[in-house]
């Protein structure tokens, strides 16, 4: 009983592991502005969410 336990405890991990990856993989391939956590409130054309700018 404890191994099936076991083997499904470790069927989880990998399994979440591996959506995870997968949904990275996914999201990065759309580019900088559909990762972005800002993107509905980002008003810039050219979408440099994140970036630090330079002081004026």
């Amino acid at each position: 009983m404890g191994m099936v336990i076991s083997i499904l405890l470790g069927f989880l991990i990998f399994g979440y592991a591996g959506w995870m990856m997968i949904r990275f993989i996914r999201t990065s391939r759309q580019g900088k502005c559909a990762t972005c956590a800002i993107k509905e409130a980002c008003g810039q054309k050219d979408c440099h969410c994140g970036e630090k700018k330079e002081p004026v």
